[in-house]
């Protein structure tokens, strides 16, 4: 089982941490099942290329790939140097999609596209540490800081727990993208709440 944690803001001040979990299940909804931006995503399409070909996640996130052309056929296999590993192998065709949580402990997982691999269609998962995330509670504004994943970071402020419409924006840490820590000075709408999720950035 999968437990991650969020940092909520509400509007009387009061700092807040809860964790969802997010069981085994067959289709994950982004928005529904699981904040949006747990879930990286690469495209293909009528080129030979994966957009992006490297992803970075943390140990219990998902990558979900998808076919957003109109003609070619790909794969998403795991595998090095063209040579399928036995992990996933996914058709993708125009209009379809596939989704992975990566369970596994850090490490680098490549992947390739069967049919294109010659021509240098490939990519490559990076999980890492599960990021640790610590709140306190500045005068008036929230303190964030963490450790672990990638060493590379995005902060995600959201006025729905899912991460999702107008109100989710993306961040850069304090001291730039390898910061640790993020202060942020927005209060949260009248009788509302302000949520964060740390990500690596890829």
């Amino acid at each position: 089982m999968r437990t991650f944690k969020l940092a909520c803001w509400i509007a009387c001040h009061l700092m807040l941490s809860f964790c969802v979990s997010v069981g085994a299940v067959v289709a994950v909804e982004p928005g529904v099942d699981i904040a949006v931006p747990r879930v990286a995503v690469s495209q293909v399409g009528d080129a030979l290329l994966f957009q992006p070909a490297s992803l970075v996640v943390e140990q219990g996130d998902w990558v979900l790939w998808k076919h957003v052309g109109t003609s070619l056929t790909h794969t998403t296999t795991s595998g090095a140097a063209c040579a399928a590993s036995g992990l996933w192998s996914a058709t993708l065709g125009p209009g379809t999609q596939f989704m992975r949580q990566f369970q596994e402990a850090p490490q680098g997982f490549p992947f390739f596209c069967m049919p294109h691999c010659s021509f240098g269609m490939t990519g490559q998962v990076k999980v890492t540490s599960p990021i640790s995330l610590q709140v306190a509670d500045d005068p008036g504004a929230p303190n964030l800081s963490w450790a672990g994943g990638g060493g590379i970071y995005r902060v995600y402020r959201s006025d729905a727990p899912g991460f999702t419409g107008g109100g989710t924006v993306s961040l850069a840490p304090d001291g730039g993208n390898a910061g640790t820590s993020f202060t942020d000075t927005t209060d949260p709408p009248a009788g509302g709440a302000l949520f964060y999720l740390v990500m690596n950035k890829f």
